[in-house]
């Protein structure tokens, strides 16, 4: 089962990384794997420092500002308890964990690591409707590279549907988020979503 979330690590001046990641979650939540690119500071800060934190959050405006690199500042945070790493102040539950096996030999690494602590702030109640598409959504657009304007148009129109119905003011926030994103890739992108109003 892959379970999206954000990873934080270190890097060599233990400055805090901020990461939308989903991870494949090993049984009973005792191991995850992770496959960053070689290119993320993830990747390059678990080289250096093998230790680092993944954390459930609900806040899905987060998650959108993670995965596109759109975190103006670092989000508020505190130490980790059994490891040198920073948690998610805001976070549900995070996960402390220890690199096991890093196997880099392709572009998209594959990182063992194994859970050490947990630690709970509050209740993960789970994502509504709105919620899931603003996440597809930016999963999306972090690909844009790949697609075309073709393939994104009609899931932006299917997330937009859901987000009409069961939206609430941060899912709207989140999705306005990505579409300024889309269209700062994509300028022509624009004209396209006047074209349909």
């Amino acid at each position: 089962m892959i379970l999206e979330g954000i990873v934080t690590t270190f890097n060599d001046q233990r400055e805090v990384n901020v990461a939308a990641m989903g991870p494949i979650i090993g049984e009973g939540m005792q191991t995850l794997l992770l496959r960053p690119y070689q290119s993320t500071a993830t990747y390059q800060n678990l080289k250096v420092h093998p230790q680092g934190v993944f954390h459930i959050v609900d806040n899905v405006e987060l998650l959108v500002r993670a995965a596109l690199n759109l975190l103006e500042s670092a989000p508020d945070v505190f130490p980790a308890e059994r490891i040198a790493g920073a948690v998610l102040g805001g976070c549900c539950r995070w996960y402390e964990f220890e690199v096991r096996e890093l196997d880099d030999r392709q572009e998209r690494t594959e990182i063992q690591v194994e859970i050490v602590h947990t630690g709970k702030r509050h209740d993960f109640l789970g994502f509504n409707r709105a919620k899931h598409a603003v996440i597809e959504y930016a999963i999306l657009a972090s690909r844009l590279f790949m697609l075309t304007e073709e393939e994104v148009l009609p899931q932006y129109q299917q997330f937009q549907t859901i987000l009409e119905k069961t939206g609430g003011p941060q899912e709207f926030r989140a999705f306005e988020l990505v579409t300024r994103y889309v269209i700062q890739q994509w300028p022509q992108f624009q004209q396209t979503l006047d074209s349909l109003s």
